[in-house]
């Protein structure tokens, strides 16, 4: 298969997201589905609780970090399936 230019690995994330990736995966695993198989975004609520639960508070950046997250892998897996235009 043609590389095109491009790695065959993505890069590794930037240093300012090594604490907070792991944050989202987890919280990605407990997230919840709408009808149809649609994820649902990530609530302020469950952020909260799990942050609680684990003793790991986050900060307001880490909370804007964690909604973009959200925001990106929403999109991604909400347009995977659809047909593309043309």
């Amino acid at each position: 298969m043609a590389s095109f230019g491009l790695p065959s690995e993505p890069p590794p994330p930037p240093p300012e997201l090594h604490r907070i990736l792991p944050v989202f995966y987890r919280l990605c695993g407990t997230r919840s589905y709408l009808d149809g198989g649609v994820p649902a975004p990530l609530r302020d609520s469950e952020i909260l609780a799990w942050s609680q639960l684990r003793g790991e508070p986050l900060n307001q950046v880490e909370l804007f970090m964690l909604d973009l997250l959200d925001q990106t892998w929403l999109h991604v897996m909400r347009t995977k399936g659809a047909p593309e235009d043309g």
